[in-house]
């Protein structure tokens, strides 16, 4: 598949395994994706973004509507250009957002994170690794 969950308001993605991630050229292709919504919660999965081309394990992006306490915590991420985006363009609030308590592979293309929170906005991170024994705090 492309984008493997799309989510908007009140979704939780929980328990689930997220992987082989289809690129078609052109795709933006992420594990799970939201432009916008309120209380998005993506919890205690494994998400593979690994691949050539991939975005992202999980991007948040108050893209195309607000973003309003959304929620990453306890999951294996993996891959992507990034492997966890979260903000804004630019045109909507990204609110609240908690990125915290989660493993991260080592094996994305830029970098664990990219975070552009609106102004008055909080992107908040606590508690994350990475995985596999791999010294040190991620985002």
């Amino acid at each position: 598949t492309a984008d493997a969950i799309d989510v908007g308001s009140n979704d939780v993605v929980r328990d689930s395994w997220i992987h082989d991630l289809f690129v078609v050229p052109g795709d933006h292709t992420d594990g799970v994706q939201s432009s916008g919504g309120a209380n998005v919660v993506i919890s205690h999965n494994t998400i593979n973004a690994e691949g050539s081309h991939v975005n992202s394990a999980v991007i948040l992006g108050a893209d195309l509507a607000p973003l309003i306490n959304s929620a990453v915590t306890g999951n294996l991420l993996a891959g992507g250009g990034f492997t966890v985006y979260a903000g804004t363009n630019g045109t909507y609030s990204s609110g609240v957002i908690t990125i915290a308590d989660n493993r991260f592979v080592k094996d994305d293309n830029y970098g664990p994170c990219s975070f552009k929170p609106s102004p008055g906005a909080t992107i908040s991170t606590a508690g994350n690794v990475w995985d596999a024994g791999v010294p040190g705090t991620v985002c």
